[in-house]
């Protein structure tokens, strides 16, 4: 009743874009080359925009996760799953924003 996304629908949109990121890039590779792409990529505001998007959406799946569904009730497997899925995705973001230096830390 807090949110009107739930964790099925957090995994849903999450796999659709993943899938979707990775067929741009190997695409943007096997096209341009890998040194381009590199250039390309550099200080791409289409880069930022996906980054604070991804930030925002691994906030929103850590918070319906960890906040707002019982975990008591969630499968093993689902839940050892989404946990990794959730603290990988913190490490990536935050390595990603880092190195890119999106955010001046």
């Amino acid at each position: 009743g807090q949110l009107y996304i739930n964790l099925f629908t957090y995994l849903l949109v999450d796999g659709i874009l993943s899938g979707i990121g990775i067929v741009i890039y190997t695409t943007m590779i096997c096209c341009l080359g890998f040194d381009r792409f590199i250039i390309l990529t550099k200080n791409n505001i289409i880069l930022f925009i996906m980054a604070i998007f991804n930030l925002a959406w691994t906030i929103v799946g850590g918070t319906i996760f960890w906040g707002l569904i019982d975990n008591d009730k969630c499968d093993k497997g689902i839940f050892n799953y989404v946990f990794a899925l959730l603290i990988i995705r913190y490490i990536y973001v935050i390595n990603f924003i880092v190195i890119n230096k999106i955010i001046k830390l």
